[in-house]
């Protein structure tokens, strides 16, 4: 694996990309640090939001919106890509944390998956 450290607000966000993962979702994309730097600049639209991160990959974006206050951060994929996603929200979280991301399945085709997410009533 290798590990990325994206600096978002003065704190290190670990990222593994894992180019075995089947499909596009074990690397890193342009996008991705697009994004990130983004709600970055806009940390007012994150801090206590409820975040929810659709097809998160290596879960980028979500880990950043958590290391900016978010409230709550999901981060969702297809199950082959969870392992990959349960690591490197692992690799943010220490003993001192109240609160993690919570990694979850997302298939559209599934319709439990559909109502479980829509459940969460994310703000962002």
């Amino acid at each position: 694996l290798d590990v990325v450290t994206f600096p978002v607000d003065g704190k290190p966000v670990l990222v593994a990309q894992d180019p075995s993962v089947p499909g596009t979702g074990g690397s890193l994309w342009d996008c991705a640090f697009a994004v990130a730097k983004y709600l970055e600049v806009r940390k007012d639209l994150v801090a206590g939001s409820n975040f929810l991160e659709l097809g998160a990959g290596t879960g980028l974006v979500g880990l950043c919106a958590r290391a900016l206050g978010a409230r709550s951060t999901t981060i969702t994929d297809l199950p082959d890509l969870l392992p990959l996603l349960s690591y490197n929200a692992a690799l943010n979280t220490d003993s001192s944390d109240s609160t993690s991301a919570v990694v979850r399945a997302l298939d559209w085709t599934n319709p439990r998956h559909r109502e479980e997410v829509a459940a969460l009533k994310p703000d962002l």
